[in-house]
């Protein structure tokens, strides 16, 4: 009688557990399928038209960024100084849970878009810099995670987006701006910043509306040996574009005469070398550095 009730009493055992354990692995899938994002790296080289605040106003450059060996992080290439492209840190990416990291040359790696956040949930959206999530929206399948904190440079609150990352600070840095993000050379996603942007290009007449004591130059370059200088209320009559090499001697200079000049710089050896545009007065406008092949 007794070898009755433990062979009962085994497999009354056996079933309670089987059956736990098959509600609780599926539960576990579910839960997992349901929690992958869009990835941001989701392609071998994606690439971003972006905008940064300077000193001397706003300018457009390209960010891409190229996988490499390691399947770890990708690397992220950008063209701030055109037309030469640097390596300036890398992206690492957990779609699981929505994570995009940033590691810099110093190997410091910071954490810079968690699209698993809701309203309410606090993040570091900049070094020292916190903030509360204000809305969760989707929008073509895509979250979208709105902050209470506001840019006065970009006229928008701070957004993350799931699949192209965000829109103020994805180098990290309150100054730079994602207008577009792009899977090879596909168009993916566009900011809908309508007070400085048209689509995907800066443009300098909306920068000028929202700030009248502020001229905005947009530097660009058609093929590596021409710049694109292109500014609002421009530019007095005797407004100049002069360049330098690193030792500080003048090597060319061009005066300016409209809101959109083409500067052929074919003649000047390949090297890094520093622009300058200035007024009459000796006043700077806008200064950089750029590197020519």
């Amino acid at each position: 009688m007794k070898y009755k009730y433990a062979i009962g009493f085994f497999f009354t055992f056996w079933f309670i557990c089987y059956t736990y354990g098959q509600v609780d692995q599926s539960n576990l899938i579910d839960k997992t399928e349901t929690e992958n994002f869009l990835a941001v790296l989701n392609v071998d080289s994606v690439s971003w038209n972006m905008a940064k605040a300077e000193l001397f106003g706003l300018i457009a450059f390209e960010m891409y960024c190229k996988s490499n060996d390691n399947l770890i992080y990708s690397y992220r290439f950008i063209n701030l100084y055109e037309p030469q492209y640097s390596i300036d840190g890398q992206f690492r990416e957990d779609t699981t849970t929505g994570k995009l990291w940033h590691k810099n040359q110093s190997n410091d790696e910071r954490l810079i878009v968690d699209m698993s956040l809701e309203v309410g949930e606090s993040f570091e959206i900049f070094q020292g810099v916190w903030s509360t999530v204000e809305s969760v929206a989707y929008n073509d399948n895509r979250k979208i995670i709105q902050f209470e904190w506001y840019s006065s440079i970009w006229k928008e609150n701070l957004l993350f987006i799931e699949g192209a990352g965000r829109n103020i600070g994805l180098l990290h840095d309150e100054l730079d701006y994602a207008a577009c993000k792009y899977d090879y050379d596909e168009l993916v996603y566009v900011n809908q910043n309508t007070n400085l942007f048209d689509g995907c290009i800066l443009d300098p007449v909306k920068v000028d509306e929202n700030s009248t004591d502020k001229t905005v130059i947009s530097i660009s370059s058609s093929y590596t040996r021409q710049i694109i200088v292109r500014s609002t209320n421009l530019l007095s009559s005797k407004t100049t574009f002069t360049v330098f090499n690193l030792l500080g001697n003048k090597v060319y200079e061009y005066m300016l005469s409209d809101d959109t000049e083409f500067i052929n710089l074919d003649f000047l050896n390949s090297g890094i070398y520093l622009f300058m545009i200035s007024d009459e007065d000796g006043s700077i406008r806008y200064i950089s550095k750029f590197s020519l092949n």
